[in-house]
């Protein structure tokens, strides 16, 4: 956690990213209670609770609240699409009776359009946040800002960050991108706050090479290529991948270094 908190983050996330979804309950807990000791409250923690059924997912949610967590990130349910009536309850159920702010997620495998976003935001106060990650992100992001009220104060991107200057020009307030680079994205957006687009993206062009060998990966081994720069950043012991994902190739692992080598990572 320090190599974040020490780059200036605003928040860290057991998410996606995280591999969290190939975690047993047990050690999903684990996870969640070390990050939040190992944090001591220097910044928030967001903990992502999502689940195939209510019931599970409001389990999830109660736990991260019990175990430290600041706010939750929830996505759709995947495997059983909702209809848009019983999608607006799964998201009321655990805004409700969990109360921490909510991320309301739009993410490749279960995407949320920013209508029902925020109808959800208009709904409830807990539903204040979105995380965009289901490409087009910057079209999305572009029509949450046309869409929204007050009662939804922010939008964050997020698809490893492959889109943040477009989604930072559309009205996004922040990103979750992985945690393996944390200055970059903490420069992108202190740049973007003083109003200097071109350092922006200057800043942004220096880590492209690194986004890209993250992005072919696919989304089912891209945690792989967050390990593997954390082991090379002396961070990690390990880069161990959890099957049924396969290890990244030779190949892949000499452009991940080629590519910190550029960025002055190692």
């Amino acid at each position: 956690m320090d190599l974040n908190v020490d780059a200036g983050v605003d928040g860290v996330a057991v998410a996606m990213g995280s591999s969290v979804v190939n975690l047993t309950e047990p050690e999903r807990d684990s996870v969640l209670a070390t990050v939040v000791d190992q944090v001591r409250g220097r910044v928030k923690v967001v903990m992502n609770t999502g689940a195939e059924s209510t019931d599970v997912a409001l389990h999830l949610s109660r736990k991260a609240r019990d175990l430290g967590a600041d706010a939750l990130m929830v996505w759709l349910p995947t495997y059983y699409p909702a209809e848009p009536e019983s999608q607006l309850a799964y998201f009321l159920a655990i805004a409700t009776n969990v109360n921490l702010p909510v991320f309301i997620q739009d993410q490749p495998s279960s995407p949320c359009p920013p209508a029902l976003m925020v109808r959800l935001s208009e709904e409830h106060q807990n539903l204040c946040y979105a995380k965009v990650e289901s490409p087009p992100t910057p079209t999305k992001v572009a029509e949450l800002a046309r869409l929204r009220t007050g009662t939804m104060p922010a939008i964050f991107g997020g698809y490893g960050g492959f889109f943040t200057v477009e989604e930072f020009r559309r009205g996004a307030v922040g990103t979750f991108p992985c945690a393996a680079i944390p200055e970059f994205y903490v420069r992108m957006w202190r740049l973007w706050q003083q109003g200097d687009e071109a350092g922006t993206e200057e800043e942004f062009r220096r880590c492209e090479g690194i986004l890209r060998t993250m992005h072919w990966a696919g989304p089912a081994r891209s945690g792989s290529v967050y390990r593997e720069m954390l082991v090379r950043r002396g961070v990690a012991k390990c880069s161990f991948n959890r099957g049924p994902s396969s290890p990244l190739d030779p190949a892949h692992i000499a452009e991940i270094e080629r590519e910190m080598d550029r960025a002055g990572l190692l």
